[in-house]
């Protein structure tokens, strides 16, 4: 298969703001409190491989994780992995259970009713793949077929046309 058409590429953007993290005159409270535990409590969906999930030792992996290890490690504190189910990551009012969700998230604006999303890490861009003998070669040759996504995903938003996405980086 050939990826006939979608954005050029997969753009990581770990902004000023995962960096500026340390500076606790700027964080305020949540960050006194992480740095008094010594902690950063981190929130990830443990089944969403490569991104986030178990290892057969029972350790975290992932894209996720590391860029959760990394802002850990910038603060200068221990990071700690917890695996709520998504849904209860995406609905918010988290009551002091975890610090911040490290999940790969789209930021839409129905999520930042319940959600801050103070810096967008990653990007994914939508790409459509064909077999190489299709008739199809551009984006308009997909009308009125059926297409496979995720269910309940952006991209099942995207799809149907509603996906109110935040901030989306022009490529």
């Amino acid at each position: 298969m050939n990826i006939k058409f979608g954005l050029k590429k997969a753009t990581i953007v770990l902004t000023a703001a995962l960096l500026s993290m340390n500076m606790s005159a700027k964080a305020g409270a949540v960050y006194d409190y992480i740095k008094a535990n010594n902690e950063l409590m981190i929130a990830t969906d443990a089944n969403w491989a490569p991104f986030s999930y178990i290892d057969d030792d029972g350790v975290m992996q992932g894209f996720d994780v590391e860029v959760g290890r990394e802002i850990a490690k910038r603060m200068g504190v221990e990071a700690r992995f917890i695996t709520p189910d998504w849904d209860v990551i995406t609905a918010g009012n988290w009551n002091m259970r975890w610090d911040v969700s490290v999940g790969s998230m789209t930021p839409t604006a129905s999520r930042s009713e319940v959600l801050n999303f103070p810096a967008t890490y990653y990007y994914t861009p939508a790409a459509f793949a064909v077999h190489t003998d299709s008739p199809i070669t551009t984006l308009a040759g997909l009308n009125g077929k059926n297409v496979c996504t995720t269910a309940a995903s952006t991209w099942e938003m995207y799809l149907q046309g509603n996906l109110d996405m935040l901030n989306a980086p022009a490529f």
